[in-house]
């Protein structure tokens, strides 16, 4: 009977030390492979912040206030394994021109659009488009506000930094062109006739003012002056008018912010442009004067000119360290008050 107890112990002692000895191997083998999955997890992240090249860029380059841009935000693999997954928020309306936009960095990521890029094999591309509405002018860089890498097994994620996103491309949009009618003088008020509302006045500068004599044409009757002395006098011209237009633009600091200072800013430039407009329709040499950071002087005199000066307004910022009226009398050289 003692044998027989004897025996059944050391069968149970065997058969536990057994199990233990499997349990510990098996315990080790789990041990193995998942230190081997978070290595394997590492070098996923590793190699896609080694291999990857993410590519942003906005068509077209140059638009109208009012029109749709493409954002396309493109990913290459240029390793020997699949890429990790990247999560990518990107600039949309809201960011661009929200009440709290302070630039791409810190823009909120609420109201950012959402993408992502997911295993791009070896020698491949993953892109991801967006449409951006443009109703304001000006210069803007949309693309990536932020991206967070996930190695495939989703065990490690992390934010990327900047420098990762930094190839933004500038979009410039020009102000619209719109017909305006200034001052009720009609459609052009710098040519004369109907579309001035008034007589056609020959270009010609003013000499003197003297009696009627005959042969002297009507149209040229001083008729105020003529009603004041009770008798005819007319109007003798010497040489030729050269009309000039200078139009003057206030860039000084308004204190808005978001799309209320855009919106500001983009109903002035309009205005400057139809003014301009105007003008160069008309074929009237003009000047445009803006003093932003520094004094800008552009002038044309034809229709094909106004491109250029829609180029201009669309970059021009409202930051001017001068008085707006010290501006027009250091330009026109005018006297100044002691």
């Amino acid at each position: 009977m003692k044998a027989r107890v004897l025996t059944l112990i050391g069968v149970f002692l065997y058969a536990f030390f057994s199990i233990l000895y499997t349990g510990e191997r098996f315990y080790l083998w789990v041990m193995m492979l998942i230190a081997s999955i978070f290595v394997l997890a590492l070098l996923n992240i590793a190699c896609t912040l080694l291999c990857m090249k993410i590519t942003q860029s906005v068509s077209p380059e140059e638009l109208t206030a009012g029109e749709y841009g493409k954002l396309v935000i493109s990913v290459k693999n240029r390793g020997p394994v699949p890429l990790a997954h990247i999560d990518l928020w990107y600039d949309t309306f809201d960011t661009l021109f929200g009440e709290g936009y302070a630039g791409a960095a810190t823009a909120a990521v609420d109201s950012a659009a959402y993408g992502y890029v997911s295993g791009v094999m070896p020698g491949r591309e993953g892109a991801i488009q967006g449409e951006i509405y443009f109703p304001y002018r000006g210069r803007y860089e949309p693309g990536i506000i932020r991206a967070s890498l996930c190695d495939v097994f989703g065990l490690i994620s992390f934010r990327l930094p900047q420098a990762f996103f930094k190839n933004r491309q500038h979009v410039s949009v020009l102000p619209r062109r719109t017909a305006t009618a200034l001052g009720g003088l009609g459609e052009n008020p710098f040519t004369g006739g109907v579309s001035g509302g008034r007589e056609e006045e020959e270009p010609y500068s003013i000499a003197e003012i003297r009696e009627f004599r005959p042969g002297d044409p009507l149209k040229h009757v001083h008729w105020k002056l003529t009603a004041r002395i009770g008798k005819l006098q007319v109007k003798e011209f010497d040489g030729a008018l050269s009309p000039r237009v200078a139009v003057f633009l206030d860039l000084a600091p308004h204190g808005l912010r978001g799309e209320r200072a855009a919106a500001l800013e983009d109903c002035m430039c309009r205005n400057t442009a139809a003014v301009c407009a105007v003008a160069l329709d008309a074929h009237t040499p003009m000047n445009l004067v803006a003093c932003s950071e520094e004094r800008v002087t552009l002038s044309g005199v034809s229709p094909t000119e106004l491109i250029v000066f829609r180029r201009l307004l669309a970059t021009l910022r409202f930051r001017c360290p001068f008085d707006f009226c010290d501006v027009i009398i250091i330009v026109l050289d005018l006297p100044q008050d002691p």
